[in-house]
């Protein structure tokens, strides 16, 4: 064996047409996605949630511009990585089995890719590219740090017979909408009011979310587009669509969403941080995660939001 060689335990990987070697090491586990634990973040990151965390998707595909691989993340192998304490989940084709892999340096023509490791040749004479997982978490804009993605998730508990004294009765209450596919939320206590769709005036020098401003009962009020503000793509508005009324910081502003779903009971510990991320891809929009039985909610930064 060359001393420039390293014998490891690997994973062989299909994407598309090509196979790929993970360490076992790096991996700590391999499932099948579930489509209700899927979701996409306004910024458009696809997170996962799996073991009451939260962690980025990275389509594999993607990193190397494969366009044979799948596209349909439920319809591939979702596969947690490790590197020094960051975890996600790569999105793969399938997986063809664990065996012991010699490493073989690249040619020196091809030595400037980040994400390679090397590459070994399979008993059927292919050659398989060896993946450098620490690379994905160092050079990829955004990543999963397990120990800030925790969330615990208990059962709802019955509400507790006996007196009440008075209280907030908007304490853990979200309203909770539909943009471009998704679910949000916001604290029922900003709600004012939900109206249908009316003539909206655009203002010229605004941005392209701010849709315009409408009148309602004699009060003009300024209306943002959620699907806009999220750079999402815009579609027409039909029965379900809405403009609803927020108070905040003693200003009336108007939301346009999709559709409206429930006010969700989201207690505390139902709740957890948006996954770590870098600052060069940051989740801007969202403060929070809520789980509510099997349903994600993306729980919003208000402030942000409308800014």
């Amino acid at each position: 064996m060359s001393g420039n060689e390293q014998v490891i335990n690997g994973m062989i990987i299909k994407m598309g047409e090509t196979k790929y070697t993970l360490p076992i090491l790096s991996i700590k586990q391999s499932f099948k996605p579930n489509k209700k634990s899927l979701f996409t973040d306004p910024s458009g990151n696809e997170m996962v949630y799996v073991h009451e965390k939260v962690y980025n998707i990275l389509r594999l595909h993607d990193v190397f511009n494969d366009t044979t691989a799948i596209k349909e993340i439920e319809d591939g192998i979702l596969i947690m990585l490790e590197s020094k304490g960051r975890r996600l989940c790569m999105l793969v084709d399938e997986l063809l089995g664990e065996r012991q892999v010699r490493i073989k340096p690249l040619p020196q023509y091809f030595e400037g890719s980040r994400f390679l490791n090397g590459c070994n040749v399979l008993d059927d004479g292919e050659i398989s590219l060896v993946l450098d997982v620490a690379s994905f978490f160092d050079n990829m804009p955004g990543v999963a740090f397990e120990d800030e993605s925790e969330l615990e998730v208990l059962e709802d508990e019955e509400a507790v017979d006996g007196s009440v004294e008075a209280e907030d009765t908007t304490k853990d209450k979200y309203f909770t909408f539909e943009v471009c596919g998704e679910e949000y939320g916001i604290e029922i206590a900003f709600i004012k009011e939900i109206v249908g769709i009316c003539p909206i005036t655009k203002l010229p020098e605004t941005p392209d979310y701010a849709e315009g401003i409408v009148n309602i009962r004699g009060e003009i009020i300024p209306v943002i587009n959620l699907r806009k503000r999220f750079s999402r793509p815009f579609k027409d508005y039909d029965a379900a669509s809405c403009i609803v009324l927020l108070e905040y910081q003693e200003a009336v502003i108007g939301i346009i969403v999709d559709k409206v779903r429930e006010v969700a009971l989201i207690h505390e510990n139902q709740i957890a941080p948006p996954p770590n991320i870098k600052l060069n891809y940051t989740n801007q929009f969202i403060k929070a995660i809520g789980k509510v039985g099997e349903d994600i909610k993306l729980l919003l930064d208000l402030e942000k939001t409308i800014a």
